[in-house]
């Protein structure tokens, strides 16, 4: 992002950004190829989804301007049991107008500062072979490739590959 009085805040999301979030996600559900859902999600559907990432080790940060929200990016549990339990799953979504301005290299830097704060020590990526922004993105951040799970996912009749990516912290 520019360094410039227009950039958002970066905290910690608030019950209060349920709406925001679910509207995030559902523009990119609705208007990219990129997400595992189909179809649009409620504020209800996603109340399981808040309630998991309560847990500290689980944050959620968003991108505040003051008027609205325009991006999030979350830790997510990877595996339930105490082996992993230094193993996150990161995700990140843009509002469609926000895409392409560097927010998301900005969110994700502090979702790996947040990361290691709560002494997470790797964090996962899942992102669809297409999705070629967000797989910069992530290098950039200091994520590298580590594998690809070849036609996993099915949209529109194309059996879709899945480009798995971690960093060390």
């Amino acid at each position: 992002m520019d360094s410039n009085s227009d950039a958002p805040t970066i905290r910690p999301a608030r019950e209060s950004d349920l709406a925001a979030l679910t509207a995030i996600y559902n523009a990119a559900v609705t208007g990219t190829a990129f997400t595992s859902h189909l179809a649009p999600l409620s504020v209800d559907d996603r109340r399981a989804w808040w309630q998991a990432h309560q847990d500290p080790r689980y944050p959620i940060l968003v991108a505040d301007t003051g008027a609205e929200l325009t991006g999030y990016a979350s830790l997510s549990l990877w595996y339930d049991v105490p082996l992993y339990a230094h193993t996150a799953e990161s995700s990140l979504y843009l509002a469609p107008s926000s895409q392409g301005r560097g927010l998301g290299t900005t969110l994700m830097r502090a979702l790996l500062e947040e990361a290691r704060r709560v002494s997470h020590h790797v964090i996962l990526a899942r992102i669809w072979s297409d999705n070629a922004a967000s797989i910069a993105m992530c290098r950039k951040c200091g994520y590298e490739v580590i594998g690809i799970q070849r036609e996993v996912g099915f949209r529109s009749g194309v059996w879709l590959d899945c480009v798995e990516m971690q960093a060390i912290l």
